[in-house]
């Protein structure tokens, strides 16, 4: 087993990369060392793996120099991931090192969101009548970071919160379902009590015209007075007419 001054600093020499050392390296010394030591490992990307406990190591963000815990069998993953965002000045770089970027002086820049426990929160009366406790953090980086720190830090009063937004959504989709079936059976109603007689008005449809036939002398009729013919034969009406028509001459 490797001691703890025999690990204090390890060389890359078989081409292994940095992660897979520092994983060798805490499996190999796990029980040589206390929380809080440190395992240098030179030559490689990283600089220095922190052992939190047995099974957990810090990692940098080398953007914003953010530290975070990764569980050991998620280090090599971690510390493999690229940046993928193409505005970024880091695109294409790694993600995160093991190296203790703090210790250089390159520190996380302060935020000025607070957390929803702190005690200059806007609903801080109402967390003290739930017996919440007040959270110091005051300079969380953005919203989301506020929202991951309340789901880490303060699992069990995030989730009672949620609930309670959630109850109100519910609430509120009630209360609209409630008015708009009342506005349906006020317009119902209406309908059904409207005065006998009055109805909506309608469009009248027009009958199409039917064409009508030219005259001749044997269409049974004149153009100029009322006189009409019974005769059944069109030779009958038409001498009929010529007879009629001496009448307007």
């Amino acid at each position: 087993m490797v001691t703890r001054e025999e690990a204090t600093t390890v060389n890359m020499v078989d081409g292994k990369s940095v992660e897979e050392l520092a994983l060798d390296a805490e499996s190999a010394i796990r029980d040589g060392l206390q929380t809080g030591d440190s395992v240098v490992i030179e030559g490689g990307l990283g600089g220095s793996v922190e052992i939190l406990d047995a099974g957990h190591s810090w990692v940098y963000d080398v953007r914003n120099y953010q530290r975070s815990k990764v569980n050991n069998n998620m280090l090599r993953t971690q510390l493999t991931k690229l940046d993928t965002d193409v505005t970024s000045s880091h695109y294409g770089k790694r993600v995160f090192t093991t190296e203790n970027l703090w210790n250089k002086g390159l520190m996380p820049a302060k935020g000025t969101f607070k957390c929803f426990l702190h005690k200059d929160a806007p609903e801080r009366a109402k967390w003290d009548t739930m017996g919440y406790a007040v959270c110091p953090a005051g300079s969380l980086a953005s919203p989301s970071n506020q929202e991951s720190h309340a789901k880490r830090t303060h699992k069990a009063e995030w989730a009672a919160i949620e609930t309670e937004k959630e109850q109100q959504r519910l609430d509120r989709r009630d209360q609209l379902d409630s008015l708009n079936l009342q506005a349906l059976l006020r317009q119902q109603e209406a309908v059904v009590t409207a005065p006998a007689g009055v109805t909506q008005p309608t469009e009248e449809t027009q009958a199409p015209e039917e064409p009508v036939a030219p005259w001749t002398a044997s269409s049974g009729w004149c153009p100029k007075c009322e006189w009409t013919s019974g005769a059944p034969k069109a030779k009958s009406r038409s001498a009929l007419y010529y007879a009629h028509k001496k009448k307007h001459a």
